[in-house]
C-alpha cells in the first residue's frame, strides 16, 4: 500500500492542471449532456482522477488509530526475565494506545529530559569499560598493560548483570530502541501533515484581501515556524535513534553468533512505516505524474507572492531531477505560455526560477523550439542587459542558454541576438558574470563556429587572452586549439593571429601584474604542448617563440622571471632540492650535499636492467621537440645574455640553472648533430677569451658556474644514468644499497663534537621542542645515534634520549597534537629514523622495548578496537585527528618496525597485531585500515603479510583496492636478497605476484582492474612474467579489464604458447584488425593528454624518469600507473619468432601499410581518418620491436609516415605520425630508414635508440602554410539562429554630407532626396529613432545620437516607444550590429515593459493598422477578453496538434450556431456530446434573424433517450427560450439522479435582440438555478438577472471597481447555484482596479468566480479581438467538459477560459461581424481512417509511381514469364539472403525498441517468418549448387549494402515507427508483386523456373507475415501527427527506390 498525500483542507483535490500531460487516452472517457439552445450530450465514465479523503481536522490530519502499540505491549509482557531497566525504558516511550489528541501538547512524545533517545543503561553497562567507569581503580592515561583484559573481567564480575542473560538484554534494548523509533516516526508523520495543513490554508488566505486575513494569516505563519522547529527537533531524534539502533555500542559474546547486529525482528507500526516520514530520505511516495500536476496547478494561481512562485517551481525542478522522464510528458502549448507568463513577471526572483523550470523541462529539440516559440529571445536578451541588482535572473538566464548546449543540436536554436548580448556582457572587465559568458561563447564557438563569429563574439575571447585576466585561459585556449585542428573549421580563424595573441603580456613593455603573466604563460604552456598550438606558432619562421625570447631580455617588471618558470615547465625541468639555496646566492659546495640527494630514478635492480618493457616515453619525445624548437629560436644565446647580467642576481643564477639542465637534456634527448653543437657555447667562450675586456671576468665566471651546475646535476642523478653504464651481466645487489643506505660521515664523530651536537640540538636546555634543532637532531639521529655506545651515552648520560621519547609519547600530547602540515611532516621522518636507529643495536633494542612509546600507541589503537573493552571519549586515532593532527605518523613508524625481527616481535608483545587484526574484521575503520596498510613493510614473512592477505579478501572494496596497491612495490620492484645457498630470501617477490593472481578473481571489478594493472607492470621484468605466466591465470572473466595482461604474455616464447593453447592469439589478432586497432587510438591518446597534464608554475608539476623527484613514491607510483602507455597487440607480438612468423602469414602488416598509402593523407572523413591512426600506430608499434623491423624494409610505409608528418593538413594527425616515427626509430632499422629521410634520434652507451627521433631540418616539420580566411560577411546563418528575420533595408554611411551626395548623384544619377532618404518605418519619429540607433554604431556619431534619443524619450513625443513593430526593429538592430552593454541597456529601456508583453502575447503583428477603429459591438457572450490557453491531458498527440481552422469552420452552417459550437468543443475535450434541442435558430456573424421553438414534450422525450441509453456525467444548458421549455428541464432532470449541471443563461442577442422572455427568466432562477453546479453570465446577463431578483444598482453603467463584479456574484449566488462565475469581457479594467472608460484605458479583464464562500478573481490582459462569435457557449461547454473529466470547479473554470482564449487567438476570422473561433486549435486529423494507413501510403501521388516502378520493374515481369536469366536469379538469391540477415536484425532492433509486449511478440514472429524465408533461399540455391558457405562468403553488393544499412540507420537514428516503415517495402512489395504475377493471365506457369518461387509469396504462412506486419503499421500510425506521417512516406519512398536498385543489379533480360 502506498501512502496518498491528502489534499489542503481549503480546496477540494483534483487532478490538477494534467493538460500538460501527454497521455493517451480512450475514446469518449467521460459522458456530458448538456442543453444548448435546446441540445443534449452525453460519454461513458471511465476515468477517475481525484480521489476522496477523510479529513477530520483543521489541520488537514487524517485521524487513524494506531493498532501495533498494543501488540508491542503484548510482546513486552511475555518477556520472561525482562530487566528493570529496560521495562522501564520501554514504558516511558511507549506512547498512550487510547486516540491521539489533537492538541498541540498531546503531539509530544515523553522524551528524556535531554532529548535524546531513552537508551537501556543496563545493557550499555555491559559494553565497554572506559577509565572510571569501573569500582576498581582504573590505569590511568599512559599506563596501558597487558592486564588490561584481567581489568575488566574484574570489574564486569563485581555487577549484578552477569545473572541476565546477555542475548536477552539486546534483543529488550532492541525492542525499545524500535518502539521509540517507530514513536518518533509517528510524531513525525503527524507534524509534516500538520505542516502541509498550515501551508495550504496560508494559501488560501493568500488569495483574500491582505487587510481582512492579516490577523488569521499571522496565526498561520506563527504554526508553520513551529511546527518546522518542531520537525527539525524530531528529525534529529530519530537520525540519533537509527545511528544507536544501526552501531550497537554491545560487542558479542563470541565472534561466531552472528548478532553483531540483533534485532528482534519487530517493524514499526504500520501507519509510521506507511507514511514515510521516519526521516529525510522516506519521503512519502506519490506518483510523480500527480506531484506534477499539483505543483503546476499552484503555478496557475495568480496574485500570489514571489516566495509562492519560487518555492513552488523548486518543488518542480526537484521533480525534475528525481523523475528526468517526466520532462516528456509535457505539453509544450500549455505549459510554455504559464511560463511565459512567470517570465513576464516584475519580481525577478519569479523571473530567475522561470528560466531555471525551462531549463530543467528540456528535453530534446523540438522542446527547444517550443520554447522560443515563447519569444524567449526577447526575455533573455532583456535579462542580460539589466544592471547589477537583477544578478539572479542574468545568471539563470545565462544557465537558460546555456542548457540550449547540452542538446544533441541545441546549438541551432540558439538565437544571434542572444550571443551578441552574451557577447556584450563578456566585454565588460568588472561583470560579474563575464567568466561564465566568456565559458558560454567558448562552447559555441566549439559547437558551431559561423555563428559566434557572425554575432561577434570572437572579440570578447580574443581580449580575455590578450589581457591575461581570465582565470581559466587553458581551457580558453583549447577551443582555439580545437579549430585550429581540421581545415575545416581552421578557416574561421585567422593564420599567425589567433593564438599570437596569447604572446601580448609578454611583449607589452607595461604588463606588470604577476598574477595575469602567470595565466598568459599557462595559456602559452597548454597550447604549446598540443599539435595544432605547436604548428601555428611555429608559423613564419617561429615568429611569435622567437618574439617572447626577445621579449626575455628585456628588464621590464616580471616578464623575464615569468618566462623562464615557462621554460621549465615546458622542459618540464622540476629545480633541485638545492636550488633555493643556490639562487639566494650559496655556494654548491656548502648546501648541495649530493649524498644525500634523493634520487627520482630510484634503485635499480638487475631485473630492471634486463628488461625495461621497451615502453616509449612520448613526454620525452615531445620535450625533445620543444628543446630543439627553442634552440633553433635562439634560446641559448637569450639564456647566455641574461646569465651575465649583473644587475639581477636571482635571474642571473636562474638562468645559469636552466642552462644547465638545458645542456643535460640536450645531451640525452637530441641527436649529436644538435648536442655536440650546443655544448661548446660558442659566444660565452668567445668572450671569456677576450682577457683585455672587462666582460672576460663575467663570462668566466658564468662558466665555472655552469660548470659547477652541471656536475651538480650530474650527481644528484646519476642513478638515472646506471642502465647505460652498468654492463647487464653485473652481479650487483641493488636491494642491500637501498636497505642499507651510505653511511654518513658524521657517524664517526669524536666525543667532544658529539656532545657538542647534542647541546646544539636545544633538547638539553629546553623542554619546549619548537625551540629544538630538528636538523641537528635528525643528524644525530641517522649518524652517530646509530652506534651503540653512543645510543647508550645519549641514553645514560643526557636527557636528550628520554626528551626525544617523551615528545613522542602520544599521551604527553606533543607530537600527538602537531597540526598535519607540509613544514611538520618532518617530525614524522626523524621518528621513522628514530625507529630505525633504535632497531640498529642491542641497547636501542632494550631501550624502545622498556620505554612507554609503544605502550601507548598499543592503547590507543585498543581504542579503536571494539572487542578490546578501552573506550575513549576522544579516541587518539579518531577520524578527525588522524586528518588534522600528526597522529597519522606513528603509522609510518610502526611500518619501520615492521620491517624488522625485533620491531616484529615487539609489536606482537603488545598485541597491536592482534587489534588490527580485528579492526580490519570489523570495518569500521577504513580510514584506519587503509594507513596501516600503507604503511607498513611486508618484506617480512609473518603478521605483516596475513594482515594484508587478510584485508585482500576479508576487507570492503576500498580496503580490497588499497590492500592491492600496497603491493605494488614488492611487484614491480623485486629486491633478492641472497641467502646461504643462494636461495631467494623473504625479499623474493613471488609472494606477491601470487596474491595479486589471487585478486584476480576478486566479485568487484575495480579491485580485479587494479590487480591487472600492477601485474602488467610488473611484467616488464622478463623473470616476474614468466612467473606470472607459470601460475597460469584466468582472465576471461574480466573481459577487456583483463587484455593487457594478456597481451604482455605475448612478449615470452612461454606466454604465446600459452595463449596460442587457448586458441587466444588468433581471435584477439582478427578482433584488433576488424575494430580494436582503430578503438587503440582513442586510448592512446587519452594515455597522451595524462602524460602532458602539468600544472604550470606550481608545485604539483608531473615528475619524469631522470629528473629529481619531490613526491612521495606512493604518489608517484599511482601516476605511473595513471599515464603509462597502453600495450599494443601486434608490440607484443613480434616480440617473438613466432609472432611475427604469424604477422607475416595473416598479411596484416601489408594491410596496414596499404591503408596509410592510400588514405593517409585525406582529411574529410572522420571515420577514415581515425583508421589512418589505428594503422599508424600499429606499424610503429610493429616496428618499434627488432624482430618486427624487416616489415618496414618489405615496403615505403615509413616515406608515407613521413610524409603525413611533414604535410598533412590535420594537426593532431600529424602528431600521431610523429610519434609513431619515434617509435620505428627504437629499433636499429627503422633507425637506419629514418636516417635515409633526414630523422635523426639520439642513442645511449649501448648503441641502443631511445626513440627521441627529430628531423634535422625543422622547417619540414613545421611546414603549415596560411589559409584562407573565410570573411564574417561570407557566413550566412540559418533562420533557426536568427531573432528577426525581416532585416531593415541598408542605410548609406553617415554624415551623409551634400557633397558626398552629389558625387554620387553625379556618378549613378538620379535625385538627390532619393539617394539620402531610406525609408526604415513610415512614421517621421519612429524613422529618426532607427537612424539613431544605427548612428550609434559610429563612434563619430555616437555621443550626438545618444543624447537626441534620450531627449526623445524624456520629451514624450515618440509613441513608438510602446509600439511591439519598432521594438521589433530595434531588437533587429541590435541582433545585427555591435553595441556596448552599457548602449544595449540604454535603448531597450525606451522601450516601455508592457511593448515586452505585448511581443510575447503577439498583440500586435508588424504591418497592422494601429489606429484601426473598430465600431462592432461585441457579443453578448464577449468572455474571450479574460481568458488563457488551454488543452486537454486526455489527448493524444495527434489530437493536440493544431490544423487549419480555415477548413474546419467553414464547413459550419450558422444555423443553431451554440448547438455547434459545443458540440465541437465536447468533441475537442475528446468527450461525446449528445444533444436535446430547445430551439432553433438563423443567424450568422451579424446576428439572428430568426427563432423556431421545439415543444417542451419533444424536448423531454430527447432527455430521456439519451439519458435512459447511454447515460451522463454532466448536462450544459444554453438557450431556453420560454417558461415551458425550462420546467420541462427541470422536470425531467427531477427524474434522474443528481448530475452536475451547467447553466449558460443566455438572454441577450448582441443585436440587442431578446432571447429570453422575461417570464422565463424568473422561472429560470427558480427552478434551474437551485439545480445548477455553475451559473454563467456575463455583465449584462448578471445584471438582468439581479433585477429580477430585486436588486439595484447593478446595471453597466453603475460598475465602478472589481468589487462590484464581486458583489453581483455573491447575490446570484444566494439564489441557488452553488457557484457563479460573472464574466467580465463586456466591462474590462485599468490596471489599478478601476473601470475603464474609453478604448485606451482597457487593459484588463477579471472574471469573479464565486462558491462555498471562496472568491476568485481570474484576471487577464485584454485582447482587442471581433471573432467572438459563440464565446459564451463554448466557455460554459468546456466547463462542463472538465467537469465531466474529473476536475474540481476552479480548475474547471481557469482551463475552460484558457481554452477559449486560444480558440479566439487562432480564430479564422469568417464573415462580416463578429466571427467565429477556433474550437479544433489542439487538435488535428489524421488524411486516413483506421485500418486504411496502407491504402493511403500507396495511394499518394508521390509513392504512387515509385511503387508502380518496383513491383512492376522488368526484373520481376522477368520472373512471371521466365525470361530472366539463371545467373540473374542466383546472384539475386544470394544477395537477397544477405539482405534477409539484416532485415532480421531490423526486426529483433524493432523488437528492442517496441514498448509493448504485444509489439515485441510481433516483431519476433517477423524474424522468425525471416528464417523461414532464408532457408527457402538455401534451398534454391543448393538446387542451383550454390552452398551455405558459398553464400555468407560472397560480398554484398553495393546496392544491397546501402539497402540494408539504410534500414539499420533508420532503425538507429529514428524510432520504432521510422523503422517499420523503412522495411515496409520488403515486407509489402514482395507480397503484391507475387499476387501481382500470380494472378497475371499472362504470366508463364508451365516450365517456368521461377514459378514455384513466385507461389511461395502467396503462400498462406507468408500472407501471415504480411498481415502481422501490416496490423503493426495500422496500429501506430493512427499515433502519429500529419507531419510524422509526412516525414515516414519520404523514408517508404527512399527504401522503396532501394528496392528498385536491388532489382538492378543483375541483367533481366
Amino acid at each position: 500500500m502506498q501512502a496518498h498525500r491528502p489534499p489542503p483542507p481549503s480546496l477540494e483535490l483534483s487532478s490538477g492542471p494534467l493538460a500538460v500531460l501527454n497521455r493517451a487516452v480512450t475514446p469518449y472517457p467521460v459522458r456530458i449532456l448538456h442543453m444548448l439552445k435546446g441540445s443534449w450530450a452525453q460519454t461513458p465514465p471511465e476515468w477517475s482522477l481525484g480521489q476522496a479523503w477523510d479529513i477530520t481536522t483543521t489541520h488537514g490530519v487524517i485521524s487513524r488509530p494506531h493498532n501495533d502499540i498494543s501488540k508491542i505491549a503484548q510482546i513486552l509482557k511475555s518477556k520472561r526475565t525482562q530487566p528493570a531497566g529496560a521495562a522501564s525504558a520501554a514504558t516511558a516511550n511507549a506512547p498512550p494506545a487510547s486516540r491521539v489528541s489533537f492538541e498541540r501538547d498531546g503531539l509530544q512524545p515523553p522524551a528524556p529530559a535531554n532529548g535524546a533517545p531513552t537508551r537501556n543503561l543496563a545493557a550499555s553497562a555491559v559494553t565497554f569499560a572506559p577509565r572510571g567507569s569501573s569500582l576498581n581503580p582504573s590505569p590511568m592515561p599512559g599506563s596501558f598493560s597487558s592486564d588490561l583484559r584481567s581489568q575488566l573481567n574484574i570489574s564486569r564480575a563485581g555487577s549484578r548483570l552477569d545473572m541476565i542473560p546477555m542475548e536477552k538484554l539486546e534483543e529488550d534494548a532492541e525492542t525499545a530502541q524500535e518502539l521509540n523509533l517507530s514513536y518518533l516516526r509517528e510524531a513525525l508523520s503527524r507534524e509534516m501533515k500538520i505542516k502541509e495543513g498550515s501551508e495550504n490554508m496560508l494559501e488560501a488566505l493568500n488569495t483574500k484581501k491582505a487587510k481582512q486575513t492579516k490577523e488569521q494569516r499571522q496565526r498561520v505563519e506563527a504554526e508553520l515556524n513551529s511546527s518546522n522547529q518542531r520537525i527539525k527537533d524530531l528529525r534529529s531524534r530519530i537520525t540519533a535513534a537509527q545511528r544507536s539502533r544501526a552501531a550497537p555500542t554491545t560487542p558479542t559474546r563470541t565472534r561466531t553468533d552472528g548478532t553483531l547486529h540483533t534485532s528482534n525482528g519487530l517493524r514499526s507500526p504500520p501507519s509510521a512505516s506507511r507514511s514515510g516520514a521516519g526521516s529525510d530520505m522516506e519521503e512519502p511516495t506519490e506518483s510523480p505524474t500527480f506531484a506534477l500536476a499539483e505543483i503546476l496547478q499552484g503555478l496557475e494561481m495568480d496574485g500570489m507572492t514571489p516566495d509562492y512562485y519560487v518555492s513552488r517551481a523548486n518543488n518542480l525542478v526537484d521533480l525534475f531531477k528525481r523523475h528526468p522522464t517526466l520532462k516528456y510528458d509535457l505539453v509544450w502549448s500549455v505549459f510554455g505560455v504559464r511560463m511565459q507568463a512567470l517570465l513576464l513577471s516584475d519580481s525577478r526572483e519569479v523571473v530567475a526560477s522561470s528560466y531555471r523550470m525551462l531549463r530543467y523541462a528540456m528535453s530534446d529539440i523540438g522542446s527547444l523550439r517550443s520554447i522560443r516559440a515563447l519569444n524567449t529571445d526577447y526575455l533573455v536578451t532583456w535579462s542580460l542587459i539589466k544592471d547589477r541588482k537583477s544578478d539572479v535572473e542574468r545568471e539563470q538566464a545565462l544557465k537558460f542558454v546555456r542548457a540550449f548546449l547540452d542538446v544533441k543540436g541545441g546549438v541551432r536554436e540558439v538565437s544571434r541576438a542572444v550571443v551578441r548580448t552574451i557577447a556584450a556582457v563578456a566585454e565588460e572587465h568588472e561583470e560579474r558574470l563575464r567568466p561564465i559568458c566568456i565559458e558560454t561563447l567558448a562552447e559555441i564557438l566549439i559547437r558551431d563556429p559561423p555563428l559566434l563569429i557572425a554575432s561577434g563574439g570572437l572579440g570578447p575571447l580574443h581580449e580575455a587572452l590578450a589581457d591575461g585576466s581570465y582565470k581559466a585561459s587553458e581551457s580558453l585556449t583549447a577551443v582555439f586549439l580545437y579549430l585550429l585542428d581540421a581545415p575545416e573549421r581552421r578557416k574561421y580563424l585567422r593564420a599567425g593571429y589567433e593564438l599570437e595573441i596569447l604572446f601580448t603580456a609578454f611583449t607589452d613593455d607595461l604588463s606588470s601584474n604577476e598574477r595575469f603573466l602567470k595565466q598568459s604563460s599557462r595559456a602559452v604552456a597548454s597550447a604549446l604542448k598540443t599539435w595544432s598550438g605547436l604548428m601555428n606558432l611555429c608559423m613564419y619562421n617561429f615568429r611569435a617563440i622567437k618574439s617572447m625570447l626577445r621579449s626575455m631580455m628585456v628588464d621590464t617588471g616580471p616578464i623575464r622571471e615569468t618566462i623562464l618558470d615557462l621554460l621549465y615547465s615546458l622542459f618540464r625541468i622540476k629545480s633541485p632540492a638545492w636550488a633555493t639555496s643556490f639562487l639566494a646566492g650559496r655556494r654548491l659546495t656548502t648546501y648541495g650535499r649530493v649524498s644525500n640527494l634523493k634520487s627520482a630514478g630510484g634503485k635499480i635492480t638487475q631485473a630492471d636492467l634486463e628488461d625495461d618493457g621497451g615502453e616509449q616515453n612520448f613526454a620525452e619525445h615531445y620535450t625533445a621537440l620543444l628543446l630543439a624548437i627553442f634552440i633553433k629560436s635562439g634560446m641559448v644565446p637569450a639564456l647566455l645574455k641574461l646569465s651575465q647580467d649583473p644587475e639581477n642576481a636571482v635571474i642571473k643564477r636562474k638562468s645559469t640553472l636552466l642552462i644547465g639542465e638545458v645542456l643535460k637534456l640536450s645531451s640525452r634527448l637530441l641527436p649529436p648533430s644538435w648536442s655536440s653543437k650546443l655544448q661548446l657555447l660558442p659566444e660565452l667562450f668567445t668572450s671569456a677569451a677576450r682577457l683585455h675586456d672587462e666582460n672576460h671576468f663575467i663570462a668566466t665566471g658564468v662558466i665555472y658556474q655552469i660548470s659547477s651546475v652541471s656536475k651538480t646535476l650530474y650527481r644528484s642523478a646519476s642513478s638515472s644514468y646506471t642502465p647505460s653504464v652498468i654492463p647487464s651481466n653485473s652481479s650487483l645487489d641493488m636491494g642491500i644499497l637501498e636497505e642499507h643506505p651510505k653511511n654518513n660521515t658524521s657517524v664517526n664523530l669524536d666525543e667532544p663534537a658529539f656532545r657538542q651536537l647534542i647541546v646544539d640540538s636545544n633538547v638539553l636546555t629546553s623542554s619546549n621542542y619548537t625551540k629544538w634543532n630538528w636538523d641537528i637532531i635528525i643528524r644525530l639521529i641517522e649518524g652517530p645515534l646509530t652506534i651503540g655506545k653512543r645510543l647508550e651515552e645519549a641514553i645514560k648520560a643526557s636527557k636528550f634520549a628520554k626528551r626525544i621519547m617523551s615528545f613522542y609519547r602520544p599521551f604527553k600530547y606533543k607530537f600527538s597534537e602537531i597540526k598535519s602540515s607540509r613544514n611538520t611532516q618532518k617530525y614524522v621522518r626523524a621518528g621513522c629514523s628514530l625507529m630505525h636507529t633504535l632497531l640498529q643495536s642491542p641497547e636501542g633494542i632494550k631501550y624502545l622495548s622498556d620505554n612507554k612509546l609503544l605502550r601507548q600507541v598499543a592503547e590507543c589503537l585498543a581504542q579503536c578496537d571494539p572487542t578490546s573493552g578501552l573506550t575513549a571519549q576522544y579516541p587518539m586515532f579518531s577520524k578527525d585527528r588522524l586528518t588534522e593532527t600528526l597522529c597519522g605518523g606513528y603509522f609510518p613508524m610502526l611500518g619501520v618496525l615492521s620491517g624488522d625481527p625485533k620491531g616484529n616481535q615487539m609489536l606482537d608483545r603488545w598485541r597491536i597485531f592482534n587489534m588490527m587484526y580485528r579492526i580490519v574484521d570489523l570495518k569500521q575503520r577504513p580510514d584506519l585500515i587503509k594507513l596501516m596498510l600503507a604503511n607498513f613493510d611486508y618484506s617480512l614473512q609473518g603478521h605483516p603479510q596475513i594482515l594484508l592477505s587478510k584485508a585482500l579478501t576479508a576487507g570492503t572494496k576500498d580496503i580490497r583496492i588499497d590492500a592491492t596497491n600496497a603491493l605494488r612495490k614488492y611487484a614491480t620492484r623485486p629486491r633478492p636478497v641472497v641467502q646461504g645457498g643462494g636461495q631467494e630470501g623473504p625479499g623474493d617477490s613471488k609472494w606477491a605476484i601470487q596474491l595479486l593472481v589471487t585478486q584476480l578473481y576478486d566479485p568487484e571489478v575495480e579491485v580485479c582492474a587494479t590487480a591487472v594493472k600492477i601485474l602488467e607492470k610488473a611484467c616488464n621484468a622478463k623473470n616476474h612474467l614468466e612467473y606470472i605466466v607459470e601460475c597460469r591465470p584466468a582472465l576471461d572473466h574480466l573481459g577487456e579489464i583483463g587484455a593487457p595482461l594478456l597481451l604482455r604474455f605475448l612478449s615470452t616464447s612461454i606466454g604465446y604458447h600459452y595463449l596460442d593453447g587457448l586458441d587466444y592469439i588468433s581471435n584477439e589478432m582478427d578482433d584488433w584488425f576488424l575494430g580494436r586497432n582503430d578503438s587503440y587510438v582513442s586510448v592512446i591518446e587519452a594515455s597522451l593528454a595524462r602524460s602532458f597534464l602539468v600544472d604550470n608554475g606550481q608545485d604539483t608539476m608531473v615528475d619524469h624518469t631522470n629528473r629529481i623527484s619531490v613526491f612521495d613514491d606512493e604518489l608517484l607510483q599511482d601516476m605511473e600507473a595513471d599515464s603509462h602507455v597502453p600495450p599494443h597487440f601486434y608490440r607484443e607480438l613480434t616480440r617473438t619468432q613466432e609472432g611475427c612468423k604469424l604477422l607475416r602469414d595473416k598479411g596484416h602488416f601489408d594491410e596496414f601499410a596499404a591503408t596509410i598509402r592510400d588514405h593517409g593523407m585525406e582529411s574529410d572523413d572522420p571515420e577514415m581518418i581515425i583508421k589512418v591512426k589505428g594503422c599508424l600506430w600499429a606499424v610503429g608499434n610493429v616496428g618499434s620491436m627488432e624482430l618486427g623491423a624487416p616489415f618496414l624494409e618489405s615496403c615505403d610505409v615509413v616515406e608515407q609516415i613521413i610524409k603525413i608528418a611533414q604535410n598533412h593538413e590535420i594537426m593532431s594527425l600529424r602528431g600521431t605520425a610523429f610519434f609513431v616515427l619515434g617509435l620505428i626509430s627504437r629499433s636499429i632499422h627503422g633507425l637506419e630508414i629514418l636516417s635515409e629521410h633526414g630523422w635523426d634520434a639520439n642513442c645511449n652507451v649501448m648503441g641502443n635508440s631511445l626513440g627521441y627521433c627529430i628531423p634535422t631540418d625543422l622547417s619540414k616539420l613545421f611546414s603549415l602554410a596560411p589559409w584562407e580566411h573565410t570573411p564574417v560577411t561570407a557566413i550566412q546563418l540559418p533562420d533557426s539562429q536568427k531573432t528577426e528575420l525581416n532585416k531593415l533595408p541598408p542605410m548609406p554611411s553617415r554624415p551623409r554630407s551634400e557633397s558626398l551626395i552629389k558625387a554620387i548623384q553625379a556618378e549613378e544619377g538620379g535625385d538627390s532626396e532619393e539617394i539620402r532618404k531610406v525609408e526604415l518605418d513610415p512614421d517621421p519619429t519612429n524613422q529618426r529613432i532607427l537612424e539613431l540607433i544605427i548612428d550609434m554604431v559610429n563612434m563619430v556619431l555616437y555621443r550626438r545620437a545618444r543624447n537626441e534619443l534620450m531627449q526623445i524619450k524624456a520629451q514624450k513625443k515618440a509613441e513608438g516607444f510602446k509600439q511591439p513593430r519598432l521594438f521589433r526593429r530595434v531588437m533587429g538592430l541590435l541582433e545585427r550590429h555591435h553595441y556596448r552593454l552599457a548602449d544595449r541597456s540604454m535603448i531597450v529601456g525606451l522601450f516601455e515593459k508592457s511593448v515586452l508583453r505585448a511581443v510575447d502575447e503577439d498583440e500586435d503583428e508588424d504591418g497592422q493598422d494601429e489606429d484601426e477603429d473598430e465600431d462592432e459591438d461585441e457579443d453578448e457572450d464577449d468572455d474571450a477578453d479574460e481568458l488563457n490557453s488551454s488543452g486537454d491531458e486526455q489527448r493524444t498527440e495527434r489530437q493536440r496538434s493544431v490544423s487549419d481552422p480555415v477548413d474546419l469552420e467553414r464547413r459550419d452552417t450558422f444555423l443553431n450556431r451554440g448547438l455547434e459550437a459545443d458540440q465541437k468543443v465536447i468533441a475537442a475535450h475528446g468527450c461525446y456530446a449528445m444533444t436535446a434541442t430547445t430551439a432553433l435558430t438563423a443567424q450568422n456573424t451579424l446576428g439572428v434573424h430568426a427563432t423556431h421553438p421545439i415543444s417542451p414534450e419533444f424536448v423531454q422525450k430527447s432527455i430521456a433517450a439519451c439519458v435512459e441509453d447511454i447515460g451522463v456525467d454532466v448536462v450544459k444548458t444554453g438557450m431556453l427560450s420560454s417558461p415551458e421549455i425550462i420546467n420541462a428541464v427541470a422536470d425531467s432532470l427531477d427524474k434522474y439522479d443528481k448530475v452536475p449541471l451547467v447553466v449558460d443563461p443566455v438572454m441577450i442577442a448582441t443585436t440587442g435582440a431578446t432571447l429570453l422572455e422575461n417570464d422565463a427568466v424568473k422561472v429560470l432562477i427558480k427552478r434551474l438555478f437551485p439545480l445548477s453546479t455553475i451559473v454563467t453570465p456575463n455583465v449584462p446577463e448578471a445584471a438582468a438577472l439581479l433585477d429580477k431578483c430585486g436588486y439595484e444598482g447593478y446595471s453597466p453603467p453603475d460598475i465602478q471597481t472589481k468589487y462590484d463584479l464581486v458583489r453581483m456574484a455573491r447575490n446570484l449566488q444566494c439564489h441557488g447555484p452553488k457557484w457563479v462565475l460573472v464574466k467580465g469581457g463586456h466591462c474590462p479594467f485599468r490596471k489599478d482596479g478601476k473601470v475603464a472608460r474609453t478604448e485606451e484605458e482597457k487593459e484588463v479583464v477579471v472574471n469573479v468566480l464565486y462558491g462555498e464562500k471562496q472568491t476568485i478573481e481570474i484576471e487577464f490582459p485584454y485582447v482587442n479581438s471581433h471573432n467572438t462569435h459563440g464565446t459564451g457557449c463554448s466557455l460554459a461547454s468546456a466547463i462542463a467538459s472538465n467537469l465531466a473529466k474529473g476536475l474540481d470547479i476552479i480548475q474547471a473554470v481557469k482551463i475552460g477560459c484558457q481554452y477559449v482564449d486560444s480558440a479566439i487567438r487562432t480564430a479564422p476570422d469568417l464573415g462580416h461581424g463578429n466571427g467565429p473561433i477556433n474550437h479544433f486549435h489542439s487538435v488535428q486529423a489524421l488524411p486516413f481512417g483506421p485500418g486504411n494507413f496502407i491504402k493511403y501510403l500507396l495511394s499518394r501521388p508521390d509513392v504512387a509511381p515509385v511503387w508502380d516502378r518496383f513491383v512492376k520493374h522488368p526484373f520481376v515481369l522477368a520472373m512471371g514469364d521466365g525470361t530472366l536469366p539463371l545467373e540473374s536469379f542466383k546472384g539475386y538469391l544470394v544477395q537477397d539472403y544477405l539482405y534477409l540477415v539484416h532485415y532480421a536484425r531490423a526486426n529483433a532492433l524493432a523488437a528492442y525498441k517496441a514498448r509493448t509486449i504485444k509489439d515485441i511478440a510481433a516483431s519476433g514472429s517477423l524474424v522468425a517468418s525471416t528464417i523461414q524465408e532464408m532457408n527457402l533461399h538455401i534451398r534454391y540455391c543448393d538446387q542451383f549448387g550454390i552452398s551455405l558457405a558459398e553464400i555468407e562468403e560472397t560480398e554484398e553488393k553495393q546496392a544491397c549494402t546501402a539497402y540494408t544499412r539504410y534500414v539499420l540507420d533508420v532503425g538507429n537514428s529514428e524510432d520504432w515507427f521510422a523503422l517499420q516503415v523503412a522495411m515496409a517495402p520488403c515486407l509489402l512489395g514482395y507480397g503484391a508483386l507475387a499476387r501481382l504475377l500470380h494472378d497475371d493471365p499472362n504470366s508463364k506457369r508451365e516450365g517456368n523456373l521461377y514459378w514455384d518461387w513466385i507461389e511461395n509469396y502467396v503462400a498462406d504462412n507468408y500472407i501471415v507475415a504480411v498481415k502481422t506486419g501490416c496490423d503493426l503499421l495500422e496500429r501506430h500510425a493512427l499515433l502519429q501527427s500529419p507531419a510524422r506521417i509526412e516525414e515516414v512516406v519520404k523514408i517508404f519512398i527512399h527504401a522503396t527506390k532501394m528496392e528498385i536498385g536491388f532489382w538492378e543489379m543483375y541483367p533481366f533480360s
